[in-house]
This record gives structure tokens, C-alpha cells and sequence, in this order.
């Protein structure tokens, strides 16, 4: 029979599938063979021993292929058919699953995304809610996206904010309780940056140095460990060790086939040149420092044509380095605003991206245009320090004094002891209410001592304001007092310096000292420049300098001149400088050209 069996399965087309088959199909096809060949039970008796023995074992390999047959038969129609489909389905979750996550970390390391991640591991969480490597995972990006958040604030931190970094030292105690030592790197690395949160640099380095240990030692992931180590050489920025943050990231730059990092390491390369160029003494190095940083920002955005914080550098070199060429600042100012722009293209509604649009085009004194960025800034985030500080600049600047308080005094609810104190102190300067000015500028000095804010700059810049105050009430003892603190207050000897020291000169009535303030001013100025060398035209035509004070007109209205109204300034100046030398001509076409901005003008 079992051979009669193996003939008919071998001689015969089976129409239907073995893995469809039922018990009723097998038994159909064994009554189909007794009938054809005639099946009794003698005809398989043999007299031969061995014949018995061959058909023995022919019988036992055909039992097998009927077992196979009834798996097959019991996997189609069965329980093992529901066990195969869980089986294949659960691979195919499993796969999605590993692929969402890969596709989060992506997004989260190189693609600067962390939202577009976290979203993408809702995805693989919906597939699979038990996932260890996905809880995992999901945990470390909210714990680092919570942290990098209270990094970027531009005021203090509040209690929620404090409770998200304790939340995030608990989130990467987990983790390394968890005993999954593959995401030890990355716990260690939610402490650093929480520790560097809080500004609390050391501890971070610490954490980020067992970080690094943890994949150096396992050899998990070479590009986990650049990414650490490139958040090692932030830590060291921020701790103004510029020299180790640049011998480390250029090592980086040399590590083979790392093209997910390269603009990471660019990107950071250009930050720490440009504090280097914050903090250069001289404009040769500042000069120098500038240059270098436009060069990472760009290699940066070559290799990531959408990186939206290489833009961001890059656009704030344009807009506010000092690079000691005057002859290109509407250039620089273009292309600042032609980087901010492509940020917005790709990220719409970026608070820090319109704030920065304010400040490009307060810049040049169109602070029509400067409020409407810092208000749409303060769409997206009412409490944006720096946007309602800036935007009570621009109304000071336009004399709306009451505006300008009213948003300096949120700046400093934000955050007390901050230069709001100085800006508020400017406005009542400006309207003369000298003591209350006073009071304010003190304020920022002992800002110094009861805040951790580095108000360096501003106290620096309170000595030049009490300097310039004590010139108008004639009290020169005390002006020269206040220059000399500035001098000594190690901050770098900008324009303002100068430009003060010009008017103490000017109102004790040295010319040759004056004009030397002047002109080292107009030297180590960047955006002023412009508005200094007319600052200085004027100053030579008050001295009788009328041809030498032509010459200065001249420089200025061969630049590219951007400030708004500084032009007609010019203009109107011209006038009274060629009436002065008896030149009707050239008076009267400068009055047609100044009609153009003043039809009024006589």
C-alpha cells in the first residue's frame, strides 16, 4: 500500500496544494488507488525477506511525507495556521519597529528634529507598547529635549522647569538600573547635559566623560561616542576652554567616514571661533576669529543645506561680528537677513529667528520693521526675555518712552538684576532724569554680585552712561572718574569708549584730543561707522574745517549706506556745509535730492 501510495504521489498532477489539504482529500486519494489497482490486502504479502525489509523502509519514508502533508494540512486550517500568522505578523512588527526607531534616532542625532522623533517613536509605541528598546529610547529623547530647553532659556528657570531636570536625573537613574548597558552612554549623557542646564559645568563633564568611557570600553556605537564627544567640546565652550573644545573637535574632523557628524563638528568649530572673536582684544583678532567662524558655519551648511543652526550662526556673524570693513555692511546685512529668511522657509514661526530679524533691522534704525519681528516673536512665547527686551529698545529708540518701559519692566520681571535695568536707565537719561538714571546703572553693577548673570558688558557700558551724564551737568572730575572704571572694567575698548571720551574732549575744548577720539572710534567700529564719520564731519565743520569736513561727506557717500535716515542726515549736513563755502550749484542739488526724503525742507 505505502508503495502504491509513492506512485500515485509521484505519477499523478495534485491539483489541489499540500498546504490546503484536508483529511478528506488523503483519504479520497487512497480510495482512488485501491480502485485502480485493484488493493488487497494479500497482494502486499512477499515471501522475500529483504523485499520486506526494502518495503519497510519505503513505507517509513512515506509516512514521513504524510506527517509533513498533515502539518501542512494542519498549519492552513488549524491552531497551527493562527500560530504561522501571529508568527510572520509579529516579525513584521518587530522589523517596523526597529526601523521607527532608527529612523527617531536619526531624526533626534543628525536631523536636529527631536519633536519629528519623539512622534516617530508614538509610532513604533502604537505597534508595540512593551518595547524595551522603544520605552527606552523614548525616554532619553524627552529627558534631553526638556534639558536642552531649560539650556536655551534666556531667564531664569521656574519651578516647572526645575522639575523637568530632576525629572530628567531620574529618567537616566532608570535607565541605568535597568542593567541594559548598551543605553549607559546615553544616561550618562542626560545627566551631562541636565548638569550643563543648570550651569553646572564640571559636574557635566563628569557625566559626558563617562559617557564616552561607556562606548569606548563596550565598542557599542562609534557614531554615539563622536556625538558625546561632541557634546563634550559644548560643555568646554561654555567653560570658555577654547583651546581644548578646538583640539578636540578637529580630532573629530579626522575620524573616517563620519558624514552624520561632520556638521555637528563644523557647526561647533565656528562657535568656538566665534567667542574667540567675542573676546579678542584687537581687530586683528577679531578679524581673524570672524573670518574662521563663517568658514565652519558654511562647510556646515554645504554638508546639511537645511541646517537651520548653522544658518542661524551664520546670519549673526553677518549681522553683528566686527569683521573691520566697513564697505561691505549692507552686504552683511542681506545676507544675515537672506539666512534668516531660509530658516523660516524651513521652520516657520521660529521665535529666535524673528527675534534675530529684530535685532538685524534695529540695527540699521528701522525700528518699525524691528518691532514687527520681536512681536511676532512674542506670538510664539510671551515670556521671550530678550524679544520684550529689545522690542522696549526699538520703542525707546522711536521715543515712545511709555511702550519702551512697559516691556523693559516684563524683561525684568523675567529676569531680575538683567540689562533691563540699563535700557530702563538709558530712558530716563534720555529725558534727563539724571538720578533716576543713576540708580538703574547702579543696579546693573550690583547685578554682578546677587545674580549669576554676566552683566560685564552692561556695568561696562554704566560707567561710559554716568561719564556722559557728569559731561552734561559739566562735571568733568567725575566724568573722567567713570571713563577710567570703563577702562579698567576688562571689558574690550569698543566704539562707545571712544565716542565718550570725544565728547569729554569736545566739551572741555581740546580739538586735537577730541579728534583722535574720534577717530579711533570710526577705527574700531563696525555698524557705527557711518553714523561716526558724520559724528566727525560735523565736528570739523564747528571748527572751521569746512574742505576737511567735505572730505569726510565724500567717504560717506561712497559707501553703501543702510541706516534709515542717516542718509537724508547726510544730506541736509551737505547742504549747510556747501553753503558754508559759498557753493550755490552743488547747494541747490543737494536740496533736490533732499526733497525726495523732506519735501518740506527749505
Amino acid at each position: 500500500m505505502w508503495n502504491a501510495i509513492k506512485n500515485f504521489w509521484n505519477n499523478h498532477e495534485l491539483y489541489t496544494p499540500v498546504t490546503e489539504m484536508t483529511k478528506a482529500d488523503i483519504e479520497n486519494i487512497i480510495n482512488r488507488i485501491k480502485e485502480k489497482d485493484g488493493y488487497s490486502q494479500e497482494s502486499l504479502t512477499c515471501d522475500n525477506h529483504s523485499l520486506e525489509l526494502k518495503k519497510y523502509f519505503k513505507a517509513i519514508k512515506l509516512f514521513l511525507y504524510l506527517v509533513l502533508a498533515i502539518c501542512s494540512i494542519l498549519g492552513a486550517i488549524g491552531p497551527g495556521k493562527d500560530f504561522i500568522v501571529d508568527y510572520l505578523k509579529n516579525k513584521k512588527v518587530k522589523e517596523a519597529v526597529i526601523n521607527l526607531n532608527k529612523v527617531a534616532e536619526n531624526m533626534y542625532f543628525y536631523e536636529n528634529a527631536p519633536i519629528v522623533a519623539l512622534n516617530t517613536i508614538e509610532k513604533s509605541l502604537y505597534l508595540d507598547n512593551e518595547n524595551i528598546d522603544t520605552i527606552y529610547l523614548k525616554t532619553f529623547i524627552e529627558s534631553m529635549l526638556s534639558v536642552e530647553q531649560i539650556k536655551n532659556l534666556d531667564r531664569p528657570y521656574n519651578e516647572k522647569e526645575l522639575i523637568d531636570a530632576q525629572t530628567a536625573f531620574s529618567n537616566a537613574d532608570f535607565i541605568l538600573k535597568s542593567k541594559e548597558d548598551e543605553y549607559f552612554g546615553k544616561a550618562y549623557l542626560i545627566k551631562a547635559q541636565t548638569y550643563f542646564a543648570l550651569n553646572e559645568n564640571n559636574k557635566a563633564l563628569e557625566e559626558i566623560e563617562k559617557a564616552i568611557k561607556i562606548e569606548e570600553e563596550n565598542n557599542f556605537s562609534k557614531e554615539d561616542e563622536i556625538f558625546y564627544k561632541i557634546r563634550k567640546a559644548t560643555i568646554l565652550i561654555e567653560s570658555e576652554k577654547y583651546d581644548d573644545a578646538e583640539e578636540l573637535l578637529n580630532q573629530l574632523e579626522k575620524t573616517p567616514n563620519d558624514n552624520k557628524n561632520i556638521k555637528n563638528i563644523y557647526l561647533w568649530l565656528g562657535i568656538n571661533s566665534n567667542e574667540k572673536a567675542l573676546r579678542a582684544k584687537n581687530i586683528e583678532d577679531k578679524i581673524k576669529f570672524n573670518q574662521e567662524a563663517k568658514n565652519y558655519f558654511e562647510k556646515s551648511i554645504q554638508n546639511d543645506e537645511k541646517f537651520h543652526i548653522a544658518m542661524m550662526n551664520l546670519g549673526n556673524i553677518y549681522a553683528y561680528s566686527n569683521d573691520g570693513d566697513n564697505s561691505n555692511n549692507v552686504d552683511d546685512f542681506k545676507k544675515a537677513e537672506e539666512q534668516y529668511k531660509k530658516i523660516l522657509s524651513i521652520r516657520p514661526n521660529q521665535k529666535e529667528t524673528y527675534y534675530y530679524l529684530g535685532k538685524l533691522y534695529g540695527s540699521i534704525d528701522n525700528y518699525e520693521k524691528a518691532e514687527l519681528y520681536f512681536k511676532k516673536a512674542l506670538e510664539q512665547d510671551e515670556n521671550y526675555f530678550s524679544a520684550n527686551l529689545w522690542l522696549g529698545k526699538a520703542y525707546f529708540e522711536m521715543e515712545n518712552y511709555q511702550e519702551a518701559l512697559n516691556y523693559l519692566n516684563k524683561a525684568l520681571a523675567l529676569k531680575p538684576n538683567s540689562e533691563a535695568y540699563f535700557m530702563i536707565g538709558e530712558i530716563h537719561q534720555k529725558s534727563k532724569n539724571y538720578q533716576e538714571a543713576i540708580k538703574n546703572y547702579l543696579e546693573v553693577e550690583v547685578s554682578l554680585i546677587s545674580s549669576e548673570t554676566d552683566n560685564s558688558y552692561y556695568k561696562f557700558r554704566s560707567f561710559l552712561n554716568r561719564a556722559d551724564i557728569s559731561i552734561e551737568l559739566k562735571d568733568f572730575e567725575n566724568a573722567k572718574s567713570f571713563l577710567e572704571d570703563a577702562y579698567n572694567s576688562n571689558e574690550s575698548l569698543d566704539s562707545n569708549y571712544y565716542k565718550i571720551y570725544f565728547k569729554y574732549y569736545k566739551a572741555t575744548n581740546n580739538y586735537n584730543m577730541a579728534l583722535d577720539s574720534i577717530n579711533k572710534a570710526v577705527l574700531v567700529a563696525n555698524k557705527q561707522k557711518d553714523s561716526l564719520i558724520l559724528d566727525k564731519a560735523m565736528y570739523l565743520f564747528e571748527n572751521n574745517k569746512n574742505n576737511e569736513a567735505l572730505e569726510e561727506i565724500k567717504i560717506l557717500k561712497n559707501s553703501k549706506i543702510e541706516k534709515k535716515g542717516l542718509f537724508e542726515k547726510i544730506l541736509k549736513f551737505e547742504y549747510k556745509l556747501y553753503r558754508n563755502l559759498n557753493n550755490g550749484e552743488m547747494q541747490n542739488k543737494i536740496l533736490q535730492e533732499i526733497k525726495k526724503y523732506d519735501p518740506n525742507f527749505i
